[in-house]
């Protein structure tokens, strides 16, 4: 998945559940990872036929594909899955780190033929296939990038499989993706921090302390992974609708919710979508809150967060 991972588990009977759950995440990776050139995902992208593999062993790779899709039409094309074209480039897919020199308008456009997920679309079982499905590309050139919501699955997983251990107490880390089960080592509700959203600002750099009180917690900003073109700045928050990296004054989004899955893609979303219409979506959509860092009008950070924040941001619980 490009990144690390950290586990903080309880056990009464001391067990070593590493070997189990990278082998876990090996299994994941072997669904939905476009950087594994045998994965279900790089054969449907390979693809220029209607065909997504679609079936039971490849559970990883079909609840993937289903969250995307929903979470897609739920944010009318915010959070789209097939934007791969695009991601790679702008330089941050699995074609490479590879920086544009010039923007090109005519290029940026071409791809666009190949983005939206409407050019999905899920067809009945065949003949002798009894409850299976299939998603049929519109077009050959389509390709899926399940990136935005497979860090948190995989979250999702690894705590599903020590919570059928028995294991009631843990933290949970990928990448930026965070669940916290249970309490700590000092029987306390698990607490992070959520980092300042600047390029220079250091990973103990925070500007909120959040509790994760049997809840997940997915991160998304643009101040890290960018660079600049003609005084232009890059960022790997890419919009669906136009193509172009998103440039606006929301920095970054934590989301919260029971599952990582749906709070990573939602963070995805949010950055895309912008404060103001997030804002709103988030207050109205159940078990989700968010917290939002911007630039305001003085160039100063500032911070907004749905209603319910009050029972997960510190800073709220002393005002």
């Amino acid at each position: 998945m490009g990144t690390t991972y950290s586990v903080i588990y309880e056990d009464e009977k001391e067990r070593n559940f590493k070997p189990e759950m990278d082998a876990l995440l090996v299994a994941i990776n072997a669904d939905v990872s476009t950087y594994e050139p045998n994965s279900v995902i790089t054969q449907f992208n390979k693809n220029t036929i209607s065909d997504s593999l679609w079936a039971a062993d490849n559970k990883h790779y079909d609840a993937n594909v289903k969250l995307a899709m929903d979470i897609a039409q739920k944010t009318k094309g915010a959070f789209d899955p097939t934007i791969t074209p695009l991601v790679n480039h702008w330089g941050f897919g699995y074609t490479g780190k590879n920086p544009i020199s010039k923007i090109d308008t005519l290029v940026v456009d071409s791809l666009m033929e190949f983005v939206g997920f409407e050019l999905l679309e899920w067809t009945e079982p065949m003949l002798g296939e009894k409850g299976r499905l299939s998603l049929m590309k519109m077009d050959g050139n389509v390709q899926l990038d399940l990136g935005g919501s497979a860090k948190g699955y995989a979250l999702d997983e690894v705590g599903a499989f020590l919570e059928a251990k028995g294991v009631k107490n843990y933290l949970v880390e990928i990448g930026r993706e965070v669940k916290g089960s249970g309490r700590n080592p000092k029987g306390k509700i698990w607490s992070i921090g959520i980092n300042t959203p600047k390029a220079d600002a250091a990973l103990t750099d925070v500007e909120e302390i959040v509790l994760l009180d049997n809840m997940s917690v997915a991160t998304s900003g643009n101040y890290r992974q960018s660079y600049e073109v003609d005084g232009r700045k890059i960022s790997h928050i890419i919009n669906p609708k136009t193509g172009y990296p998103e440039i606006s004054n929301l920095l970054s989004v934590s989301v919260f919710s029971k599952e990582c899955a749906v709070a990573d893609a939602y963070a995805t979303a949010f950055m895309v979508m912008g404060l103001k219409e997030s804002l709103a979506f988030a207050n109205a959509e159940k078990d989700l809150e968010a917290l939002f860092i911007y630039s305001n009008a003085d160039g100063e950070l500032s911070m907004e967060m749905t209603n319910g924040m009050d029972k997960i941001a510190t800073s709220m619980m002393k005002e």
